[in-house]
């Protein structure tokens, strides 16, 4: 670890200008019960100050982790398709989008206050997409689709934050990945083309993948088993999803993620999905 040391100062000092933004001021948790639909759960109502406290810090902690680990990935990402750019146009785009991960990564590296978080199944899948898809996979399921869903995802931590500090990270966040995401889908639809809209096994595989794992998962239901120290029944787990509203919720979020693909992935692969039954009705 020593022989890191050098490169990190390094980075401190490029990075030093970010380190007062990236700061959170809470010492709990950055959202409260609204932001998950928990201030209209019976169970979550029961609980006292303290077990609703630890749940709550459960949650905020797990938003922040996959935040985190999509920027970790866009720096893999990044470095990756620099590698099989086929022009310096090309590479200069990564290279300043890969600029961009790196500040967010360092803005929001200051906001948890416990390690990473790193059992997060859409993390999982990201890791294994960014280590095995070729180009135009990357291109679509990463860039299109996942900067996308960042782009959302990113939004709302900002608007439902009761941290001010958090509010203003992300909101900085959210124009980049604007950006991210408009170049992605200028790139896809360039090589698209110069390749005719090949029908690629492997993207509608990754797409495939991604749609069914943006569905996301019950964390409100693994914060409130944090907080009492056990696991909710069946019929709790039920009562949760239904008084929070958290299906709609997953829906919500498909949806978007499906409108995508139908905008932006060609004909034959839209008609592939269907015939998978991978969109929901």
């Amino acid at each position: 670890m020593q022989a890191l040391d050098p490169l990190a100062k390094i980075l401190a000092t490029k990075l030093e200008s970010l380190q007062i933004l990236g700061e959170s001021s809470l010492q709990d948790y950055a959202w409260d019960e609204k932001a998950y639909g928990l201030h209209q759960s019976s169970l979550f109502l029961s609980l006292s100050l303290a077990q609703q406290t630890t749940a709550l810090r459960y949650i905020s902690h797990r938003r922040l982790s996959l935040a985190l680990c999509i920027e970790e990935m866009g720096l893999s990402y990044c470095a990756k398709m620099s590698l099989l750019s086929q022009s310096p146009t090309e590479k200069s785009a990564f290279a300043l989008m890969g600029a961009d991960e790196t500040q967010h990564y360092h803005l929001i590296l200051p906001l948890l206050k416990e390690p990473v978080a790193r059992d997060i199944a859409l993390n999982d899948f990201v890791n294994q997409a960014v280590a095995s898809s070729n180009h135009l996979a990357s291109l679509f399921v990463l860039q299109i689709l996942l900067e996308g869903f960042g782009l959302s995802y990113y939004r709302s931590l900002s608007e439902t934050s009761i941290d001010q500090n958090i509010q203003k990270v992300f909101r900085r966040i959210v124009a980049d990945e604007a950006f991210h995401h408009g170049l992605g889908v200028v790139l896809f639809k360039l090589e698209n083309e110069a390749n005719h809209s090949r029908y690629e096994v492997g993207a509608i595989d990754l797409c495939e993948g991604f749609l069914r794992t943006i569905v996301g998962e019950l964390w409100i239901a693994q914060a409130l088993g944090c907080a009492t120290k056990s696991s909710l029944s069946s019929l709790d787990k039920s009562t949760l999803i239904a008084e929070t509203a958290w299906i709609e919720s997953s829906r919500n979020r498909s949806r978007a993620i499906e409108d995508m693909v139908r905008r932006h992935a060609p004909v034959s692969w839209v008609q592939e999905l269907e015939r998978r039954h991978v969109f929901k009705s």
